[in-house]
């Protein structure tokens, strides 16, 4: 048995054990750091790919809106200047769906520019605004202006 009375702080059993003591305490500690690090980079890089996938869904799903939107738009224009399927011009129609796609464009992207070029030449040749036009300009300009919408509205996945 130990004899208490006889055991001091510097005897070097105490010492050893103290020692022991403060590196268990020291190991915890820092574990304890190193795993909450480690924990907070995880959960933070977590957090910024969630939000780039949300991020990236919402602008895939406005893309395909203002796709849809634009087609259909275009569609409708289209039949309403083809000359055998409508051979009488509805003038105030024409106007209303070339605002209408106007309003969808954004001038400052080049694609988005010609469209609106092309269907402002279709609204003068066939409201007669532009002289010496014939059907085949139109024609034309129908198939230059179906050609940049596909352009304009093709996803790539680059």
């Amino acid at each position: 048995m130990l004899d208490e009375g006889n055991v001091s702080a510097t005897d070097p059993v105490v010492i050893a054990s103290m020692i022991t003591v403060v590196g268990m305490v020291f190991v915890a500690a820092c574990s304890g750091l190193v795993q909450w690090s480690v924990t907070k980079r995880l959960i933070s890089s977590e957090a910024d790919r969630v939000k780039l996938q949300l991020k990236s869904e919402f602008n895939l799903r406005q893309f395909e809106t203002w796709r849809a939107g634009l087609q259909g738009a275009v569609a409708e224009l289209l039949a309403l200047t083809d000359f055998e399927a409508s051979p009488t011009l509805d003038s105030q129609k024409i106007a209303r769906l070339i605002l209408k796609i106007e309003l969808m464009l954004d001038t400052d992207i080049e694609s988005h520019s010609h469209i609106g070029s092309l269907i402002s030449e279709i609204g003068l040749h066939t409201n007669g605004w532009r002289e010496g036009s014939d059907v085949n300009d139109v024609m034309c300009l129908q198939t230059a202006l179906l050609n940049a919408v596909r352009r304009a509205t093709h996803l790539s996945v680059e």
